[in-house]
C-alpha cells in the first residue's frame, strides 16, 4: 500500500498535512461561454513561490484535482513538485461536462475506464506522471446527465480495478451529492473510497450527515471563499466542521480551499495556500476543535483516503 505523488510513490507514513482539494496549474479560460483570464493559473515560477508559504506554514502535501477539460498540466506539476518538495499528487477523470472533451461522447463507459486505468499505469499524456486519486469528477444541478453518468461510471469501474479513491465536484454546495453516492455505489464502489466535495456552506448540516451516514468521506472545501460568492461565512463554516465531527464523523471529515484562480493568490492580494493552516485552523480550534483532531482531519484521513 503506498501513495503515488507526482514524483513516485511514497510510504503513507510520510503523508503530512494535506490540502485536499486544490489547484496549482489550470486553464478556465473559457468557461460556459464566456472568458476569464483569473482563471489561468499557468505562471510555474509564481505558483512555486505560492505554495513554498504553504510549506512554511506547515504543509507538506497537497492533492490537485485538476482534471482532463481543465488545463491539467502533468510535467508542471511534476517541476512544481521538485522545487517545492512538497508533495503533490495528481487527479484524473473528467471535470464537467461543458468542458468535456469529444471521447466522452465518442467512446464507450469501459473504454473511458481503461483511459484511466492506463493513466495510472503508465502516467498521462506521456509524461510518466502518475495520478493519485481519480477525480474531480463532476456534476452540474438537477440531475446527472448521461454524459456525466459514463464518466462516473468509467471512474467508479477504474476505481475498482485501482483502487485509488474517487473525489466529486458537486454544482451548488452539494446538489446531487446523495445522486453521486448512489450512482459509485451501484457500481461496486466502497464508500470508503469515495470524496463527496464541495459541501458545508450551508447553514446547517443535515445534507453533509446524510453523506457521511453512506459512509463516504465529506469534504469541505471553499475555505477562504467570501460569502458575496454565495459561500458561508468562516466561522460558520468552522462551526459546520465542529457539528459534523461532533455528530459523530470525524474520521470522514476532510477540508480544503479550491484555489483555481489568480484572486486567491497573494500575489493578487488574495488569501492563498497557506491560509487554512494559518487562519482556518486556529478559527477551528477556537469553535472547539482539539489539536489532536485537526490532525485528525488534515493528516490521518487524507492519509487513509490517498493510500491504495
Amino acid at each position: 500500500m503506498q501513495i503515488q505523488t507526482v514524483t513516485g510513490a511514497i510510504a503513507p507514513e510520510s503523508l503530512g498535512t494535506t490540502l485536499m482539494h486544490e489547484h496549482t496549474l489550470c486553464d478556465l479560460w473559457e468557461w460556459g461561454g464566456r472568458y476569464e483570464y483569473n482563471g489561468i493559473l499557468d505562471d510555474e515560477e509564481l505558483q512555486a513561490e505560492e505554495l513554498a508559504r504553504y510549506r512554511e506554514a506547515g504543509g507538506t502535501a497537497l492533492v490537485d484535482v485538476t482534471t482532463i477539460g481543465a488545463g491539467r498540466n502533468p510535467a508542471g506539476m511534476r517541476r512544481l513538485a521538485e522545487a517545492t518538495g512538497l508533495h503533490l499528487i495528481m487527479g484524473a477523470g473528467w471535470y464537467r461536462e461543458r468542458v468535456y472533451p469529444r471521447e466522452v461522447y465518442e467512446l464507450s463507459t469501459n473504454r473511458l475506464t481503461d483511459r484511466l486505468i492506463g493513466e495510472f499505469a503508465d502516467g498521462a499524456d506521456g509524461t510518466g506522471v502518475r495520478p493519485g486519486i481519480i477525480g474531480e469528477l463532476g456534476t452540474e444541478r438537477f440531475h446527472i446527465s448521461p454524459a456525466e453518468e459514463r464518466v462516473f461510471r468509467a471512474g467508479a469501474r477504474a476505481q475498482r480495478q485501482i483502487g485509488a479513491a474517487i473525489t466529486t465536484h458537486t454544482t451548488y454546495f452539494g446538489d446531487l451529492a446523495l445522486e453521486q453516492v448512489e450512482l459509485l455505489l451501484e457500481e461496486g464502489v466502497r464508500p470508503d473510497r469515495i470524496v463527496i466535495g464541495h459541501v458545508g456552506e450551508r447553514r446547517d448540516v443535515s445534507l453533509e450527515l446524510a453523506i457521511a451516514r453512506t459512509g463516504a468521506y465529506v469534504q469541505i472545501d471553499h475555505v477562504g471563499r467570501k460569502p458575496r460568492s454565495g459561500a458561508q461565512p468562516e466561522r460558520q463554516r468552522a462551526r459546520n466542521v465542529v457539528a459534523i465531527a461532533r455528530a459523530g464523523h470525524l474520521y470522514q471529515l476532510l477540508i480544503s480551499m479550491d484555489i483555481c484562480g489568480k484572486p486567491a493568490l497573494h500575489w493578487n492580494w488574495g488569501h492563498g495556500y497557506d491560509y487554512l493552516l494559518r487562519t482556518f485552523v486556529p478559527l477551528l480550534q477556537e469553535e472547539g476543535l482539539t489539536e489532536a483532531e485537526v490532525r485528525t482531519i488534515l493528516v490521518d484521513n487524507p492519509r487513509r483516503v490517498l493510500t491504495f
